[in-house]
């Protein structure tokens, strides 16, 4: 243990909460947005969170009811996916799938706080005891621990460990305006694609992709695959087979549904999933990828509960197609943004790398 360093479990350097969510039935929980309500889903997996706004919201009523958490509170999941974590920078509200902290200023910074959880998110993982949902109890992390310096050490540290975050989160936003240039290159060139204001003629998808199916992908998985086994979230393994040829678009056929993916590389599609490959000479890639963002999929959900695709009503979808000559001149520029975003997310990665690197140094 390094000088001036003690070990504390997470009940002890703050008070530990687990959300709640207001009931539903009451319709002035939800009357008006007057205050965020995390869900899991808002809280970014690679990254120290800062949680300034939400999807859901519930209203002061609701608020005034709930479990309140103060600015500086450290969110941390707990349920399924164990271990993603986020800072309140306003007072807010999480549901049950989240464990809280509102730290104990006079022992810990928020911050400090925050990062000293990610640097143990596989302790929190292994430690959650359920077979097929994980799940992190309240007991279980709060008698986690965690090495505590003094104030004036947490300072520093958070100082680099935030100046090396800043660098990575510059670069995101990169990516993100990168990716809202394609879109904006996509609507000068060809107009908005539902509506077609261009007058382009229009085809049924039938008449310019295939459908393939997905599979089961436990008969395929390995290690070191050459293939990506790919769901509508992306990756999840590898395989020594492909279904799918490259520049083929993910969508998923259940689930994920409004989340298209882009291959650039054959892949085999998981049963949840429909690879949708581009007749080439009719239809461009890149042009159908950008049409499938702009299309609304859950338009054609058939059920209630898991939204839900069926391949004949995707084969009816009507989509305009531009001379094949400017789909590909679109691909071109596209191309080349892809360039640039390889090379930020290349750099992203050794900042990350970095990152690791000095978190395991500092809570070893």
């Amino acid at each position: 243990m390094r000088e001036g360093v003690t070990y504390k479990r997470l009940g002890e350097v703050g008070q530990v909460i687990t959300g709640s969510t207001p009931p539903t039935k009451d319709e002035r929980n939800y009357s008006s947005n007057d205050v965020c309500f995390f869900k899991p889903s808002d809280i970014d997996s690679t990254c120290l969170s800062e949680l300034n706004q939400s999807e859901y919201y519930i209203s002061n009523y609701a608020y005034e009811r709930t479990r309140k958490l103060p600015k500086g509170s450290i969110l941390t999941t707990c349920i399924g996916i164990i271990g993603k974590v986020g800072i309140l920078m306003n007072d807010a509200a999480c549901n049950q799938q989240i464990n809280a902290i509102i730290p104990n200023v006079d022992i810990i910074s928020s911050r400090f706080l925050g990062y000293a959880i990610i640097s143990i998110k596989d302790k929190l993982i292994q430690s959650a005891n359920a077979p097929v949902v994980p799940i992190l109890t309240k007991s279980l992390f709060s008698n986690i621990a965690i090495p505590v310096p003094s104030l004036s050490a947490q300072e520093l540290i958070v100082d680099e460990l935030d100046s090396i975050s800043s660098v990575i989160s510059a670069k995101k936003q990169q990516v993100l305006e990168l990716d809202n240039l394609a879109q904006a290159i996509f609507l000068d060139t060809f107009g908005d694609p539902i509506t077609n204001p261009k007058g382009w003629e229009v085809k049924k998808w039938e008449d310019a992709i295939t459908i393939i199916n997905g599979r089961n992908q436990a008969a395929v998985e390995c290690e070191n695959g050459q293939y990506p086994i790919c769901g509508s979230g992306g990756e999840m393994g590898r395989a020594n087979e492909y279904l799918c040829p490259e520049f083929s678009i993910i969508i998923g056929r259940k689930g994920n549904i409004n989340k298209p993916i882009l291959m650039r590389e054959k892949f085999w599609n998981i049963d949840t999933a429909f690879g949708i490959v581009p007749i080439t000479d009719i239809v461009n890639a890149d042009y159908l990828y950008h049409f499938c963002l702009h299309f609304d999929f859950e338009l054609l959900n058939v059920t209630v509960t898991i939204p839900s695709l069926r391949k004949a009503d995707l084969l009816k979808i009507r989509i305009p197609l531009p001379p094949l000559s400017l789909q590909q001149a679109f691909a071109e520029k596209v191309q080349a943004i892809e360039e640039q975003k390889r090379l930020i997310n290349q750099s992203i990665a050794e900042f990350e790398s970095l990152l690791a690197q000095r978190m395991e140094f500092h809570f070893a």
